[in-house]
């Protein structure tokens, strides 16, 4: 028996150090195990979201490649659209997002921008941006031409009252701004960034303290909650996909200047502004007054229309507020030089009119005098314009210039031909609006034989 006990003890040791062996290696192998799946998952991820974002931001990502009357109607409700769903990229797959839960854009600027046509043309860029990242679109109001019309300065007009908005549902949901408020008041922080929204419902106060307030409610929030994701005109090509990505996983993202979207360009521009622009069509109640009067145009032949608009002479109207602003030394110069060489734009012009076939043109200007259309109006041209056009319908807005400059804006839209003036946003969105329907638009300086110098001082 006692020379079995070294052999028992060496085999307990045997056992033991087997066992311990067993479980360290148990364990290593656990440790292994789970870093290899630790690290796949990771993989997986990685390769998700990089999947992800290249159906996001494109496998070869060059950002720089493309570039009704009253102040109550205001406040009734926009019907909302049943379009809304997961949001996906182009290939189906699921884009990072907060949730599935209705996303917003709610561009508050238009209220706040130069005029009503540059409010449209950004309008037009921020539903760009609702297709790309699936948003719905909240119908903020536009205001009226402050420069034209003093007795209803800063008054509003709906969405309803100046675009077709069954047709923009057709590529984007729309919702009221008391609908956006109930759905985001949790996720919109501070307060004080709802005071501009709740004061354009506020039926108890005029047009002018609504503006003033909101003017100094959207001062507060610039200086005390700046949009940082904002691109600017000289921003690296990089700040776009920067913007892009800082904004995709806000859920409800409101713009209230328009400097916050007007530089951001995207790899799809090309693609969404044209599906943009299919859909932009002016509202029923403006197409029904002018299916009215535009067959008694140059008595039913085809026509070009022209828009003339001398921007500085109109902002140096004598006895304007703006006036002091606006008014420099060189735009009295630049009025000089126009008025020195008007006989020639308007001989210019009728030679290409008659060249092109053209024996009756229909002239669109704000309602002033201009020295250009009154010379016009002495050629061997027929020249029709607002006024030969007044029908009983129509007439009814005769001192509501919001509403008249959109009917002769879709007079344009109609036209055989449209004269833009080129730095005009209110040519631009006659021009974004006849892409889609095929039909030629032309600069006045690029008419042959216009005064070279009109590329320079153009105004």
């Amino acid at each position: 028996m006692l020379r079995q006990r070294p052999r028992q003890k060496i085999r307990r040791s045997y056992f033991i150090f087997l066992v311990i062996f067993f479980i360290v290696y148990i364990l290593i192998n656990s440790i292994m195990t789970g870093s290899m799946l630790k690290g796949s998952l990771q993989q997986i991820v990685c390769d998700d979201v990089t999947k992800v974002r290249r159906d996001t931001y494109g496998t070869d990502l060059d950002m720089t490649s493309h570039q009704h009357q009253t102040n109550a109607s205001v406040h009734k409700d926009v019907k909302t659209s049943g379009h809304q769903g997961v949001n996906v990229d182009d290939n189906n797959n699921k884009k990072p997002s907060v949730d599935d839960r209705r996303r917003y854009l709610a561009p508050l600027h238009t209220y706040f921008d130069g005029g009503p046509n540059w409010a449209f043309s950004t309008f037009r860029m921020e539903l760009r941006l609702a297709l790309l990242q699936n948003r719905t679109i909240v119908a903020t109001p536009f205001r009226v031409h402050d420069r034209l019309q003093m007795d209803i300065l800063h008054s509003m007009r709906t969405l309803e009252d100046t675009f077709d908005v069954d047709k923009i549902r057709e590529i984007v949901p729309v919702v009221s701004i008391e609908e956006f408020y109930q759905d985001c008041k949790e996720e919109i922080e501070p307060e004080m960034k709802w005071k501009p929204f709740k004061l354009i419902q506020n039926k108890t106060i005029t047009n002018r303290e609504r503006f003033l307030k909101m003017q100094q409610a959207v001062g507060e929030i610039r200086k005390n909650y700046p949009f940082k994701s904002r691109v600017n005109e000289d921003s690296p090509s990089d700040a776009n996909r920067i913007f892009l990505e800082n904004t995709w996983n806000t859920r409800c993202l409101a713009f209230y200047f328009d400097e916050d979207i007007r530089w951001l360009k995207t790899w799809k521009d090309d693609q969404l502004f044209a599906q943009v622009n299919k859909h932009l069509a002016w509202a029923p109640y403006i197409r029904h007054m002018v299916d009215e009067v535009y067959g008694t145009i140059c008595d039913g032949k085809e026509f070009p229309v022209i828009h003339w608009r001398n921007r500085t002479g109109e902002g140096c109207l004598l006895g304007t507020p703006w006036q002091k602003k606006v008014c420099k030394a060189e735009d009295s110069m630049n009025l000089k030089i126009m008025s020195e060489l008007v006989t020639l734009m308007v001989d210019s012009l009728v030679e290409y009119m008659h060249s092109s076939n053209y024996q009756c043109v229909y002239i669109a200007y704000p309602p002033y005098e201009q020295e250009f259309v009154n010379k016009l109006k002495d050629k061997s041209l027929g020249i029709f314009s607002l006024r030969d056009i007044m029908s009983s319908e129509i007439s009814r807005y005769k001192d509501d210039n919001y509403v008249l400059s959109i009917i002769e804006q879709e007079i344009a839209v109609r036209a055989k031909l449209f004269i833009g003036w080129r730095e005009s946003s209110w040519t631009r969105i006659v021009y974004n609006i006849r892409y889609p329907l095929n039909r030629p638009n032309l600069p006045l300086p690029r008419v042959p034989n216009m005064p070279k110098v009109l590329q320079v001082i153009w105004m």
